[in-house]
């Protein structure tokens, strides 16, 4: 008899009218041996969250096809030195995708035997989540019993809107925090409400919606705050209502433990003053002449270029990332391949431009590209390059060169804002990124360096030709000239040694008529005096 989702033990402490909404929104499916649930690297439309009503599925963590999975049901295989995983009844898989933690799935499952299972929608799970908050955390407790949890930040400053304010502050500011997450749907903030908590987001999108407006509310993105002007005004009601838009990561804090704090610091009332301005910048409404600013700006981001990649540039992006980032943690190399977002470039288009606000970074799957500063260009990027690599690694915020398509281009867009939330989780893949970008740096002014050496080494060993005088005739009536001519025909060595020859003498009494005689034996003429 196929288990009901109240009688499994991972809901079995669940809130009762939060397993109802799941059942509700739920449907059942039934998989014979050997038919895939899903596979590695794919997304989903419904980003669907799988229980086990009855039978076993395997949990294969290599990214193979749908034959090779089949064939792998019945029996234990291993992959990549990883041991595959069986589920039984009861079990709940594809949390990741659910929550919105990751765009596609970071294993592939087969049913193992005759399965039934229970497909609950992402959507519908986030909207039990925020009807019931609390039941967030048992999903947290299962991504971090498998490996995929929320790494909170351990110190304030980690949220860089933060770094203003001195480290003793930041630490009593912690001390009065709690630690907390909310998927999307989930409200922070009630329109028209007193504002009575102030959220320090690390990570996530977080949308800003008004009731009666044209305008397409703003999308604000991690790390921001929201809340903060209520400390010194709370009797003003919030303006806007604050959505969560996707999977969100937060420190919150109850706005009177925060006055009180704000109180013993009186140096940190600037900082504190700019916090409130870069809030309130962010809930501006975007208007229709801003947007159409930003979509000339983003022409890249044409509803018909946002296309899922297919089979052969899935393959094509793994294998690069794997190249390009050797060593690397393989959930790091998932979670980064979870933000790719597919761009198609016409050519001549301007994929970077020298001057602009960089942020992201392209990594180039198909074509060329011609990098040009100050309008000369100085090279090209072929398929497998990045560009634009320094804005993800927080080293430049400007671009520095102009990036322009040759012919058709695809590439594959980096979100600065969402990397760096990657880098919240994976510290040490960072630090090896900045390695890797130092040492391909140094090669590269080596490799200049050595180019303008042999370039100086060539134009010594090339032979000094003498030009005749016939070839440059003297002016009508100018003797001069044409002594001049014949003077400057001669070897320009003569006169290096002639000027060696000089700076030997030590005394002004020694520098007295000069004779070449010697030094110049197939000379006839004389270069003059060196009298002082």
């Amino acid at each position: 008899k196929a288990m009901a989702l109240k009688q499994m033990p991972f809901f079995s402490d669940a809130n009762a009218d939060f397993v109802e909404a799941l059942e509700l929104g739920s449907s059942r499916i039934i998989l014979a041996s050997g038919e895939v649930v899903y596979q590695k690297g794919k997304a989903s439309a419904t980003r669907d969250l799988f229980c086990v009503a009855r039978g076993v599925v395997r949990v294969v963590q290599a990214n193979v096809d749908s034959k090779r999975l089949a064939a792998s049901a019945g029996r234990q295989t291993r992959r990549q030195g990883v041991q595959d995983e069986l589920l039984g009844e009861g079990a709940v898989f594809g949390e990741n995708i659910a929550l919105e933690l990751k765009n596609t799935r970071a294993m592939s499952v087969v049913s193992e035997t005759i399965s039934d299972l229970y497909a609950i929608p992402g959507r519908c799970l986030c909207d039990a989540i925020a009807r019931a908050p609390g039941e967030i955390q048992r999903f947290l407790n299962l991504l971090q019993e498998r490996g995929f949890g929320v790494r909170f930040p351990e110190e304030l400053r980690e949220i860089g809107r933060l770094r203003r304010f001195p480290l003793s502050f930041l630490e009593r500011l912690k001390g009065i925090c709690t630690a907390g997450a909310a998927c999307s749907g989930a409200k922070l903030v009630e329109e028209g409400q007193r504002i009575s908590t102030v959220y320090f987001i690390f990570r996530g999108k977080v949308l800003a919606t008004r009731d009666y407006t044209d305008f397409p509310p703003p999308e604000i993105k991690a790390p921001s705050t929201v809340g903060c002007f209520a400390v010194h005004s709370p009797n003003e009601p919030a303006e806007t209502s604050i959505v969560v838009n996707s999977f969100c990561g937060y420190f919150k804090v109850e706005i009177q433990e925060l006055r009180n704090l704000l109180e013993d610091y009186a140096s940190v009332k600037r900082s504190w003053e700019d916090l409130v301005e870069e809030e309130h910048h962010d809930l501006q409404p975007m208007t229709p002449s801003a947007s159409g600013r930003r979509a000339s700006r983003m022409l890249i981001f044409a509803q018909e270029d946002l296309a899922l990649p297919d089979d052969e540039e899935e393959t094509f992006i793994m294998d690069t990332l794997e190249k390009r980032f050797e060593g690397a943690d393989g959930e790091f190399l998932d979670c980064l391949r979870d933000i790719l977002e597919k761009r198609v470039f016409d050519d001549e288009a301007v994929i970077l431009a020298q001057g602009d606000d960089g942020t992201f970074a392209i990594l180039i799957a198909s074509g060329c590209c011609t990098v040009e500063v100050n309008g000369t260009k100085v090279g090209e990027v072929q398929a497998g390059g990045l560009i634009g690599e320094a804005v993800l690694l927080g080293q430049a915020s400007k671009r520095t060169a102009t990036v322009r398509a040759v012919g058709q281009v695809v590439g594959f867009a980096i979100d600065q804002q969402e990397m760096s939330q990657i880098f919240l989780d994976f510290p040490e893949e960072k630090q090896r990124m900045v390695q890797l970008a130092a040492l391909r740096s140094q090669t590269n002014k080596v490799l200049v360096g050595k180019e303008g050496k042999d370039k100086e080494e060539k134009e010594k060993e090339r032979p000094l030709v003498r030009s005749s005088t016939m070839d440059k005739p003297a002016s009508k009536g100018s003797l001069h000239s044409k002594d001049s001519a014949i003077r400057h025909s001669r070897d320009n060595r003569r006169l290096v040694s002639m000027s060696n020859f000089t700076r030997r003498s030590k005394t002004e009494g020694e520098r007295g008529r000069v004779s070449l005689r010697g030094h110049l034996s197939n000379s006839n003429d004389s270069l003059g005096d060196g009298s002082e």
